[in-house]
């Protein structure tokens, strides 16, 4: 934290996002503030009361320049880590004033790691957001469909390899079969860092599972160790 406060100048912040796994635990502290009837208000309600060391030290450099945790206030906030060791909320979205009221942010479902995925939702107008263009490549593919089968055999047939050599025979049947075969090109987007459309259907029927079991262990309805040993077992 001290190093991003060192590197975002104060006089040029603007609307601040700033998440990730803090190792810290912060009980209800460091959240919005509100006043109500003259009493000032903490607008926090995790469900993880602890302050540890690290947590106080967060909240006090945060506090410093005006920022604010955001998950989870005004309802009541979910486990951020799920482990064998326990649970607890060590994962923040943390947020300045102006950004504050441009912000939506729940605990989110995916089931991977030890850490639940925190989503953010920002609200701001788009005018400045520049939308990056999907990497693409052209392809060149064999045309098998029927009439691509057709010309090819039209063009092999009555052909007959010249060459004695063996290196040289396949040489000349690998380029007639290339000139022989019909292309059709094809522009192709480039596949993202992380996308899964490999995996099977018995694995996107256990992580719909998983992702149940997480959700049932938010309402309370099954405890952290059946979780985790759950997860486990699908390996997910």
């Amino acid at each position: 934290m001290e190093l991003i406060r060192e590197q975002i100048e104060e006089e040029k912040e603007e609307n601040l996002v700033v998440d990730g796994d803090f190792n810290a635990r912060t009980g209800n502290k460091g959240g919005p503030v509100r006043e109500e009837n003259g009493k000032v208000k903490e607008t926090r309600d995790s469900i993880d009361k602890v302050v540890n060391r690290e947590g106080r030290i967060l909240v006090s450099k945060i506090e410093e320049r005006g920022w604010m945790i955001l998950n989870r206030s005004y309802n009541r906030g979910g486990r951020t880590y799920i482990g064998e060791r326990g649970a607890s909320v060590v994962d923040y979205v943390i947020v300045n004033e102006k950004a504050e009221e441009n912000i939506k942010m729940i605990v989110g479902d995916r089931t991977e790691s030890d850490h639940v995925p925190l989503e953010v939702e920002l609200k701001w107008p788009e005018t400045n957001v520049i939308k990056q263009e999907r990497a693409t490549k052209i392809i060149e593919r064999s045309n098998l469909m029927e009439e691509g089968i057709r010309n090819y055999q039209e063009k092999c047939k009555r052909w007959t390899n010249t060459q004695i050599e063996n290196k040289s025979m396949w040489k000349e049947l690998k380029e007639k079969i290339r000139s022989s075969t019909t292309k059709t090109r094809k522009e192709i987007m480039l596949w993202r860092l992380g996308k899964r459309e490999w995996h099977s259907k018995e694995w996107k029927r256990e992580k719909r599972y998983l992702r149940k079991m997480l959700r049932k262990l938010k309402k309370d309805k099954i405890s952290r160790e059946e979780y985790v040993r759950k997860r486990k077992y699908y390996k997910i």
